[in-house]
């Protein structure tokens, strides 16, 4: 029986409850990440973040652009609408704009 908009103790809309901790799909990539390949002196983490900034930078690749913006600045430009990327190029009418036509 539900109060206002919560379960009573013991009750849940998802019958097989949460994940053991551990055993989600984020918590495992998280941990993997962390690893260092062998003769690597830098994880999986850094080497990813290195590879889409190569991307975003060298590139021009617009999805590693978009990924950096929002990860930076947490979707800031979501909600404004003349700024200006990391990387320099200017983006009218927010991030919506990198992928709309015009």
């Amino acid at each position: 029986m539900l109060t206002g908009t919560s379960w009573q103790p013991g009750q849940s809309g998802n019958k097989d409850g949460r994940p053991p901790k551990g055993e989600s799909i984020t918590e495992l990539m998280q941990e993997y990440l962390k690893k260092k390949p062998e003769g690597s002196d830098k994880s999986y983490k850094e080497q990813l973040v290195e590879r889409i900034v190569h991307l975003a930078i060298s590139k021009s690749n617009i999805h590693a652009i978009k990924l950096i913006i929002e990860y930076v600045d947490h979707g800031y430009l979501k909600s404004s609408p003349d700024h200006v990327c990391p990387v320099g190029i200017p983006i009218m009418g927010g991030i919506s704009s990198l992928t709309s036509p015009p």
